[in-house]
């Protein structure tokens, strides 16, 4: 006979459709929440650069009326200036109206919730993982190539729920950024262990730094760390000397049942003779772990040729030591790239082949999409493209710009990229000032495309004035990126004067010394993110912030 429940436990026991009802509106609660969150985020990343804008139109405005003689009448011009000035101040503000606005509705809308802070734990998880980053930025705080670590401890402090979903979210325990053969060295064992142990059994990304470049760090007890959380591994980037990176590498895989990484960054800031190459990407005993790999970036190290870990790439970046260039035979990079079917990415920054001369071998790479041969001569680059059979479906392309470029030599590189459909181009300049008016060398079919220009360490002189770039050589241009440029307002308004410019995105300090005149531009300050230390390399394709 069942146990007969007291008055209580029947009261206190819900029924199946309270449950059901109970699990639907927490449903939809956390649906709406949400849908609420994501506009909100959206709403302030808008408002943010419009508040920007704003601040740094009327400090313009401010300087020049300072700048004004006092008691003096306006010239015409200053007039202008002024009225324009005032104008756009006065969009700006509509906007902060309407912004403003959107987020007094959604905050009205928050308060029918449930507080955040009684969240789902999901929920707060879900949040907190937007504040990840993708592993290898370039952060000064840290050091070179490091990716800012989330702050958890921060988040642990809130209260008691915030800190058990942060504990129980693994994927926020899921990169792991080390430095070796520093003073803080233990501390980051000790979080790497908590990391492996939090992130339960998801992929995990690694991440690891010698304090000191060229101090020859032990990486024993890493190794030993790691060692049984191999099999995890989804993606290792080694900032090491090449012999610790050797170590690391054998050490972690060459004894390891399963290997699923398909990741692999190396940049070596030692300088290596460059006939020396990494031993690991060659060894036959790792081949579990070099054949799965998809993505190979190598800055500073010699990749030997025919190794295995060429197989599946589809993306194969590398990068010569600082300003030293790497000499690559011929035979070697095509015996590489033969390798590498597949590749969408190749990216050859500061490598040479010697003198250009016509081949009859070639090779094909149908799926390439990206195409980088920047600190080249156009020389050089013909040396490397002239055996690349390139197809349509290439889109972006990179190159840096020699004031000594001959028109000959332009329409010589662009006969090897007739095929192609250039979406996304990005221009560096290899001198401090750099003429844009030369860029008029180039055929016009090579621009006829380009939905997205970058133009890298041009400086422009504050007094001159440059000429807009040409609206008929570049009818679908939308965005704009000036990298490393020295520019003002009134530059970015000259150049690209005529335009259907969407967004201009920049990453030079522009001081408010001038007071900006003409149609309101979207010019929004970003940053352009690395993925080795040394290669100032875009990410494309490259959303502006």
């Amino acid at each position: 006979m069942p146990p007969v429940r007291s008055y209580h436990q029947h009261r206190n026991t819900p029924s199946p459709d309270m449950v059901l009802q109970a699990q639907v509106s927490q449903q939809r609660d956390q649906t709406n929440y949400l849908n609420i969150f994501d506009r909100w985020n959206h709403s302030y990343r808008q408002l943010a650069p419009v508040l920007e804008s704003f601040l740094r139109e009327s400090a313009e405005l401010d300087l020049a009326l300072q700048l004004h003689a006092a008691g003096d009448a306006l010239t015409t011009d200053e007039t202008l200036q002024v009225n324009a000035a005032l104008e756009s101040l006065e969009v700006y503000n509509s906007k902060i109206c309407q912004i403003r606005a959107t987020l007094g509705s959604m905050r009205n809308s928050f308060k029918s919730l449930v507080p955040i802070s009684r969240l789902p734990a999901e929920l707060i998880g879900y949040i907190l993982s937007l504040s990840e980053v993708k592993c290898m930025t370039n952060n000064a705080e840290n050091g070179p190539g490091t990716r800012p670590i989330v702050p958890l401890a921060n988040v642990m402090l809130i209260n008691k729920r915030w800190r058990r979903a942060a504990v129980n979210t693994p994927s926020l325990w899921s990169h792991l950024d080390l430095v070796v053969g520093g003073p803080q060295e233990d501390c980051y064992l000790g979080r790497t262990q908590l990391c492996l142990t939090r992130s339960l059994q998801l992929p995990i990304h690694v991440h690891v730094i010698d304090h000191r470049l060229g101090y020859d760090a032990k990486c024993i007890r890493l190794i030993e760390l790691l060692k049984p959380h191999a099999h995890r591994i989804a993606s290792l980037h080694l900032q090491l000397g090449l012999e610790q990176q050797n170590d690391i590498i054998f050490g972690l895989f060459a004894s390891a049942a399963r290997c699923h990484a398909k990741e692999l960054c190396l940049s070596n800031g030692q300088l290596v003779d460059e006939t020396e190459v990494s031993q690991a990407l060659s060894d036959s005993r790792l081949s579990h772990f070099l054949l799965p790999l998809q993505t190979l970036a190598m800055s500073g190290v010699v990749l030997p040729p025919n190794s295995p870990a060429c197989r599946n790439l589809t993306t194969l970046k590398l990068v010569s030591y600082l300003d030293i260039a790497t000499h690559l035979t011929r035979p070697d990079l095509m015996a590489t790239l033969t390798c590498c079917p597949g590749l969408r990415s190749l990216t050859l920054i500061g490598y040479e082949l010697g003198n250009y001369s016509p081949t009859a071998n070639t090779i094909s790479l149908p799926q390439l999409e990206l195409l980088d041969l920047r600190q080249a001569t156009v020389t050089q680059i013909l040396g490397i493209i002239s055996f690349i059979t390139l197809s349509s479906n290439l889109q972006t392309f990179c190159v840096t710009f020699y004031e000594d470029m001959s028109e000959q030599d332009a329409a010589r590189l662009w006969q090897h990229l007739a095929k192609a459909k250039i979406k996304r181009l990005f221009i560096e300049n290899a001198q401090d000032i750099g003429d844009l008016n030369k860029l008029s060398m180039f055929p016009a079919a090579l621009f006829s495309h380009v939905e997205e220009l970058a133009l890298g360490t041009f400086d422009f002189e504050p007094d001159i004035v440059v000429d807009p770039l040409d609206s008929s050589q570049l009818p679908y241009l939308r965005t704009l990126h000036l990298v490393g440029c020295r520019v003002s307002h009134s530059h970015c308004r000259q150049l690209v004067e005529g335009l259907a410019i969407d967004t201009i995105g920049h990453d030079w300090d522009i001081q408010p010394g001038e007071v900006s005149a003409g149609n309101v531009l979207p010019i929004r300050q970003r940053k352009y993110l690395s993925l080795c230390r040394g290669e100032d390399s875009l990410e494309w394709p490259m959303y502006t912030l």
